[in-house]
């Protein structure tokens, strides 16, 4: 598989502002009142493992040639199940849900207006005709598993902030 060069670091970017969303949304109390519960390594790293299990689930199923509403309908309970499982939150609800309507666009956006030869396409899509509906509970799953790794990061930082108040 090919990807254009501008792929990796649009991930990175999304990454970040995927981490300041879970960041924002938190501090103002949409997070989960039993922090500790989803605060873990182990479970930050389960996480990640499921999303990257989706995504690679939703390349076999669109190697098999299925139906696309078949693929749309495995993989958003996929997605379901992802986002329940690692991340029952208010947060977490609104930044799947953000993620299933924006990364697609943003993918049109790319898709469309970047100069010939340095964008992509999908080979076989349904919606606008540039895109397959599936991708978007696959972008919608990335929420918990990135959510997971700024709450661990930011828990991290919270705490060392937390103890040096104290120490003062």
């Amino acid at each position: 598989m090919v990807t254009t060069g501008w792929v990796p670091p649009l991930f990175a970017v999304a990454g970040v502002g995927i981490g300041v969303l879970y960041w924002g949304f938190d501090s103002i109390g949409l997070g989960s009142k039993d922090e500790s519960s989803f605060r873990t390594w182990p479970r930050t790293v389960l996480s990640i493992s499921t999303f990257v299990s989706l995504y690679y689930i939703s390349g076999l199923l669109s190697a098999m040639h299925l139906a696309h509403s078949t693929i749309f309908e495995v993989l958003s309970a996929l997605a379901v199940a992802q986002v329940t499982v690692f991340d029952a939150s208010l947060t977490g609800l609104i930044v799947a849900s953000m993620l299933a309507v924006f990364g697609p666009g943003v993918e049109c956006i790319l898709m469309t207006y970047l100069p010939d030869g340095s964008s992509y396409a999908y080979l076989d899509v349904d919606t606008f005709g540039l895109f397959p509906a599936w991708i978007a509970p696959v972008y919608a799953a990335g929420g918990p598993a990135v959510g997971g790794l700024a709450r661990q990061f930011f828990g991290r930082e919270r705490e060392r902030e937390r103890k040096r108040v104290q120490s003062e």
